[in-house]
């Protein structure tokens, strides 16, 4: 074979040590890494978790860490998996010598589901000539190729994280079959708070349906103004409520402290922070305990109970008064694509340094398991080889989705019909006017 400088085919143990690490790396260095097991346990979050009910010795282990890894699919060999959830025992006693027999409560389970579908980046290294000037630097540019797969894909991976808090499914699902995803529709949050108006209710359906995704758009519309509608320390403040309501399960330090992290943009914070009511009322983060808790690192303040973490990278959400392209009665998030883009049937741009220059601001209050990354391959690294041996190419390849943890009554043994969403004690998300634009008036 000729000499090349990005044969990795000849060089296996430089594949693979390059490989493992990749591997090894993969959930590190993430704007979201701390909250993914098990850097969670790792950085002091406490294991809770108790009532998801394993499908067996080869079914998903939970760690309460807000976003779970499930790698069942590599030894099971599937595309999708139901996981059953144990439904809480409600009826009552028997008292005193009342007969027991005959007042048996069923016991319910619900389904969590994951799907998961493959996707690959590729990255072309120098040929031809420009191969000859960088000899001497073989194993540093397959290294350097390397690292640059690792960046994106660790910039790319907040993108599909946030696609499945506020669509359900992380991007290579959502994506139209004809391009390789599996054409999966978007799925606002079953917990959608919205300024103004509160939890957008299941009257016209539950989530999954079209119904609910109209009343989502309904009030999404209904964000017109920075006076009435903008982020403060009474929404905040509802959302903890709300969490508490819907029985999410807030985070645990392993000494024991309960919290509620809240992902927040930047354009809502800068509302909140410069409020009469904040700068009353909050309490900054240097004057708790948390601070000097590693997940406490890039907290700003605490209000009720919830850790505010401010991002500028996090998005907005859209509907068709905010995008024409957008069909009547559906919402998307992030930014919005191009006309190239939308004709692939992509519902969001590509969002690495790119940010969301929308009006109503998405904000994200995080529950224990909220999400599940479901692992099918692990990432892998290829060299292409074409033009006997002239290296064209390398890429990084991996079946691995992720997806909102939530519950369908699979069976319909819960007074809903079969296949009906049951519920979310994970997240629940909140939307405010808060516009990109800055004002210097």
């Amino acid at each position: 074979m000729s000499a090349t400088i990005l044969n990795l085919s000849s060089n296996a143990e430089l594949r693979t040590l390059l490989a493992e690490k990749m591997r090894r790396q993969q959930f590190k260095g993430s704007r979201f890494a701390r909250w993914i097991a098990p850097n969670y346990l790792a950085a002091g979050g406490q294991n809770t978790a108790e009532e998801v009910v394993s499908t067996g010795p080869m079914g998903p282990k939970w760690t309460s860490a807000p976003i779970e890894a499930v790698d069942a699919f590599i030894q099971q060999g599937r595309t999708d998996m139901v996981i059953p959830v144990r439904s809480i025992l409600t009826g009552l006693p028997k008292f005193g010598d009342s007969q027991l027999r005959g007042s048996e409560e069923p016991m319910a389970f619900t389904f969590r589901a994951v799907k998961i579908n493959r996707w690959r980046k590729a990255v072309a290294p120098p040929v031809g000539m420009n191969r000859q000037k960088i000899k001497q630097w073989a194993k540093q540019d397959v290294m350097s190729a390397s690292n640059s797969l690792m960046d994106w894909y660790r910039n790319f991976l907040p993108s599909n994280i946030l696609s499945a808090i506020l669509g359900g499914y992380s991007r290579e699902v959502v994506a139209p079959v004809v391009n390789g995803g599996l054409g999966q529709a978007i799925v606002s949050h079953p917990n959608m708070i919205v300024a103004g108006t509160g939890r957008v209710a299941y009257t016209a359906g539950r989530p999954g349906t079209v119904g609910y995704e109209n009343s989502c758009a309904t009030a999404i519309d209904g964000l017109t103004n920075t006076a009435e509608d903008k982020m403060s320390v009474a929404f905040v403040r509802n959302l903890v409520f709300e969490a508490n309501r819907s029985n999410i399960k807030p985070l645990v330090t392993k000494d024991g402290y309960e919290f509620y992290p809240i992902w927040m943009k930047d354009s809502a914070w800068l509302q909140l922070r410069t409020s009469a009511e904040f700068i009353a009322y909050a309490q900054s983060l240097t004057l708790s305990e948390m601070s000097k808790h590693p997940l406490g690192n890039g907290a700003v303040a605490i209000i009720d109970n919830a850790v505010i973490y401010v991002d500028s990278m996090l998005w907005n959400a859209y509907t068709n008064t905010t995008d024409a392209l957008i069909t009547s009665g559906l919402v998307e998030y992030g930014p919005r694509p191009t006309a190239g883009q939308r004709a692939q049937g992509l519902y969001t741009a590509n969002t690495i340094n790119a940010l969301d220059t929308g009006t109503k601001a998405v904000c994200i209050l995080v529950g224990q398991s909220m999400l599940s990354i479901g692992t099918g391959e692990e990432m892998d690294l290829i060299d292409d080889e074409e033009d006997y041996g002239a290296i064209k190419g390398m890429a990084i390849d991996m079946i691995k989705s992720i997806v909102r943890n939530e519950t369908y009554d699979t069976l319909g043994i819960t007074g809903l019909t079969a296949g009906d969403f049951y519920e979310n004690t994970s997240s629940l998300v909140g939307v405010t006017y808060s516009p990109h634009a800055l004002s210097y008036a």
